[in-house]
């Protein structure tokens, strides 16, 4: 569950009581805030030498939690700088409400502190033995209590979690309810003529998208089976490969109007076949017999596929076959090939497709919402703005159509999105989450959003889903390597990057990301090399510019870095603040935010962190991004 759950269960007090927040006080259901207040503790009574509450009796020391308000950490040790006791006492609110949200939160806290405190290079000989007197700490020796702080708050959430009450680090691994996993695999063509792929991969959506609607089933992404098409690998193989428990394979017949199915299901683990499916009918049939293939793997696997589950995919299907089937070639132009290969044919077939199928019927709301799918892919490719009005054009077009899908909100949200309309993209994906919170693009566009607003700790754990769905496709690791870096955790970072590097070796984004992961971890050499293979299989890729001025400037080689291109983190990197920001200024008066978790941990801006206007900004960051988290990071919660 994407939702940490608490090991107290309602009515149930567990706990040593110095430590225990107050709803464990009252015996409710807990998660992961209460081992917040508990770090709260730990940090008061290290930088203080006490306990917030003290009595003879567990039940006493209880009661206190729940009832009094602790003193002011500085009325007993005038040396913690007063941000410090900010978050000592905002770790012990009684209303977990007003806690902190998320280790990284905290953690964010305490990193900024630190920055704001001066330090010295050596340690005080000797630290106060009775925090309670009054006196005053010297300037390290402040800088080595937060120190200490940060690394005792580093330790209870990430080196020692079994310690803790939720199963997860907040902000650090995802999680989900599934207890079975299917591919369906891309259903062979056995029609005489050999032209029935659309059909075949097409398939694979159909079935799936009915699948998603099982909470317990995770069913792989299309973009990640269409590799097996016509392998020759077992299905043993292809489990292992996809992390799955079962695998559907089958073929199809086509002469005429005819059209013969034939379905096997597979227990990966032993590769016997569970069931088999032949089915001979029209082709008008078609939609009835993706419904009883999914209706038989739920019951085969001993799972729910209800009549309702079913009632929004029998809403979008057409009268017309021939409209279907001008859509479904459309999709298999983009779904099978142009995400995988990112060739301009393959796009342009898609949209002759889409075309053909408006010419049938205008208003059938599933070819924009293609459509808009095939543009994004595009604009990623080229960051042309027209590609990008087509997004938003054909996402306004679906919604118009049918605002009934859950598709069609998420396409809303996102064109508010973009225009940073944020308070009006809101409710589109509430809409969207709650038709199909299992939902392949509900939950990497809703990611997306996230980490766009910088809420990192919103977005791993549903980008970590969207990997199990779709382990072969490369943008989702992309943007959960970039929401790692964004919390400080490079490590994690650069492993989801070599990961996307590892699917296709001569991808020029995935050989620049990692090449600019490489700079930030002092590897300039290797990044040299990456930064060559891009330019061996993409020679006038956009972006090679930009990072390897990176480069240059991280090694101090100003002129190469200058003349190549001139950004905020290479201005940043030379430590030319002025310059720096200059640039953060311009961007903020035309409407542009920074990201508080970018400014705090991303190691192009360390130079600036010093500057006092530098800091400003990021006490302005830090406020839109508390604002953030308060009005948007429910959506899965």
């Amino acid at each position: 569950s994407l939702k940490a759950k608490g090991a107290t269960g309602p009515g149930i007090m567990i706990g040593t009581p110095a430590y225990m927040s107050p709803e464990q006080v009252d015996g409710e259901e807990t998660d992961h805030r209460a081992d917040i207040y508990a770090l709260g503790v730990i940090l008061y009574e290290m930088l203080t030498g006490e306990l917030p509450f003290t009595g003879d009796t567990p039940f006493s020391v209880g009661m206190k939690h729940k009832e009094e308000k602790p003193r002011d950490p500085r009325e007993l040790n005038p040396g913690i700088p007063e941000g410090l006791s900010r978050i000592v006492g905002k770790c012990l609110e009684k209303d977990r409400s007003g806690r902190y949200q998320s280790a990284v939160e905290l953690r964010a806290d305490l990193s900024q502190v630190e920055q704001e405190t001066p330090s010295h290079a050596h340690m005080p000989a000797e630290m106060p033995v009775r925090p309670g007197a009054k006196k005053k700490l010297r300037p390290a020796a402040i800088a080595a209590l937060i120190l200490v702080a940060f690394a005792i708050s580093f330790a209870y959430f990430v080196l020692f979690p079994w310690l803790r009450t939720d199963e997860a680090v907040v902000g650090e691994a995802g999680g989900t309810d599934w207890t079975v996993s299917i591919a369906v695999l891309p259903f062979a063509d056995l029609s005489p003529q050999g032209d029935q792929a659309h059909i075949c991969d097409g398939m694979v959506e159909e079935i799936r998208g009915r699948l998603v609607k099982i909470d317990q089933l995770k069913p792989i992404s299309r973009t990640s089976v269409v590799r097996y098409r016509n392998t020759d690998k077992s299905p043993q193989q292809i489990a292992q490969e996809l992390n799955v428990t079962h695998i559907l394979e089958g073929s199809i017949q086509r002469e005429g109007d005819s059209i013969r199915v034939n379905a096997n299901l597979i227990d990966a683990k032993t590769g016997f076949q569970l069931w088999n499916r032949n089915y001979t009918r029209k082709i008008e049939s078609l939609f009835a017999i993706q419904d009883e293939i999914s209706t038989a793997i739920a019951k085969a696997l001993e799972l729910e596929l209800t009549q309702n589950m079913l009632a929004e995919y029998r809403s979008r299907q057409p009268a017309d076959m021939e409209l279907y089937e001008k859509y479904m070639q459309g999709m298999y132009f983009i779904l099978s090939k142009y995400t995988i290969t990112y060739q301009e044919e393959d796009f342009q077939e898609a949209m002759a497709m889409f075309d053909q199928a408006r010419e049938i019927d205008p208003d059938f709301a599933l070819i924009y919402t293609g459509t808009a799918w095939a543009y994004w892919h595009r604009y990623q490719i080229t960051d042309d703005p027209a590609d990008l009005q087509k997004v938003l054009i054909n996402n306004e077009k679906a919604y118009r159509l049918n605002p009934d899908y859950a598709d069609s909100n998420i396409g809303k949200a996102f064109s508010h999105f973009v225009r940073n309309e944020h308070d009006k993209a809101y409710p589109y994906f509430r809409i969207a989450v709650d038709k199909s919170p299992n939902e392949l693009v509900t939950n990497q566009t809703v990611a997306y959003w996230y980490y766009q607003l910088g809420l990192y700790s919103q977005a791993i754990p549903l980008l970590t889903k969207v990997i199990e769905m779709s382990p072969f496709y490369i943008w989702p690791k992309f943007n959960i390597a970039w929401c790692y870096r964004g919390i400080g955790n490079l490590e994690k970072s650069g492993a989801y990057l070599r990961e996307a590097l590892a699917l296709n070796p001569r991808n020029p984004f995935a050989l620049c990301y990692y090449a600019e992961h490489l700079i930030c971890e002092g590897e300039y050499d290797e990044a040299q090399e990456h930064f060559g293979r891009v330019k061996e299989s993409a020679p006038d890729f956009r972006l090679t510019p930009r990072y390897e001025a990176q480069l240059y400037a991280a090694k101090g080689d100003r002129q190469k870095a200058l003349a190549l291109y001139k950004s905020l983190e290479v201005y940043a990197l030379l430590a030319m603040t002025d310059e720096a920001l200059a640039i953060m200024a311009t961007q903020m008066q035309n409407g542009d935010l920074f990201r508080y978790l970018d400014l705090l941990h991303n190691p192009d801006f360390k130079k600036l962190r010093v500057d006092t206007r530098f800091q400003k900004i990021m006490r302005q960051a830090k406020t839109r991004y508390e604002e953030m988290a308060r009005k948007y990071g429910d959506l899965f919660r």
